[in-house]
């Protein structure tokens, strides 16, 4: 498993408006949460080596409120194959750009909606 976490640069400028807003930034943090697992989830699938297919079938994302994880469920060997060719971290990384994106726009959108 790979695990990483979004910084976001900045937060504290936009802490007061979080704090008076949790639902909108709830919403649009949740948006990119959701945005950014799915894109992932992709990317690491069009990286997965493929024999039978199983390992890359068994590659889902799981979105909770502020959080996702993306795992390999009933594929207990991933870990082997990915210690041989790292197709997580290389999906993972082709997906950085656009998460990135995805939390510029999320924390945009709460600066447009919480200072109107």
């Amino acid at each position: 498993m790979i695990e990483f976490k979004i910084e976001i640069p900045n937060i504290n400028k936009l802490s007061d408006n979080l704090r008076k807003f949790p639902e909108v930034s709830y919403r649009h943090i949740q948006e990119a949460v959701s945005k950014s697992i799915m894109l992932t989830v992709r990317n690491i699938k069009l990286t997965t080596p493929v024999k039978t297919g199983n390992l890359r079938r068994n590659i889902r994302g799981t979105i909770n409120p502020l959080r996702g994880l993306i795992a390999s469920y009933n594929a207990p060997y991933a870990k082997y194959v990915h210690k041989r060719n790292p197709f997580m971290f290389r999906g993972l990384q082709n997906s950085e750009a656009k998460i990135n994106e995805n939390f510029d726009k999320a924390l945009r959108n709460i600066i447009k909606e919480t200072t109107k």
